[in-house]
């Protein structure tokens, strides 16, 4: 157990480590706010969260899909940037445009960030972690 916290603690991978917990956060945030958002700054009706967290999650899949296709030629960690700079688009965007009917077309950059940002931590964390089989797939969790 020692040895694990002491490579766990490792300056390099504990920085790798906080980076990815900050990048899984990111649909979390956007889960927390868009209800308060879209009713309250938007003015919508209690109904529109639920219908775009449906399209969302509609979408997600085929980005998934497409994002293990673009990981075949593209590199990791460029993939997860490009997921975070658009999740970091629509969060700005999103109080931006919640009372205008543009909203919607939010749903796509933010279906892009998550497909990238749900699949790519696991495999980076496996690949970061290749001497502990089993440990990325547990901290994908945190």
């Amino acid at each position: 157990m020692r040895a694990a916290l002491i490579e766990l603690a490792d300056r390099g991978l504990a920085l790798r480590l906080a980076a990815l917990g900050a990048i899984g956060a990111m649909p979390k945030l956007y889960m927390m706010t868009i209800a308060l958002i879209l009713t309250q700054i938007g003015g919508r009706p209690a109904s529109d969260p639920g219908i775009f967290f449906g399209f969302v999650a509609g979408a997600e899949l085929p980005s998934m899909l497409l994002t293990v296709h673009l990981g075949r030629s593209l590199a990791r960690l460029p993939l997860l940037m490009l997921g975070v700079a658009l999740s970091v688009v629509f969060l700005l965007a999103l109080p931006i445009l919640a009372h205008n009917g543009l909203v919607w077309v939010l749903i796509l950059p933010l279906a892009l960030a998550n497909g990238v940002i749900l699949t790519i931590p696991i495999t980076y964390l496996h690949d970061l972690l290749a001497n502990r089989p089993g440990t990325g797939t547990a901290l994908v969790a945190f």
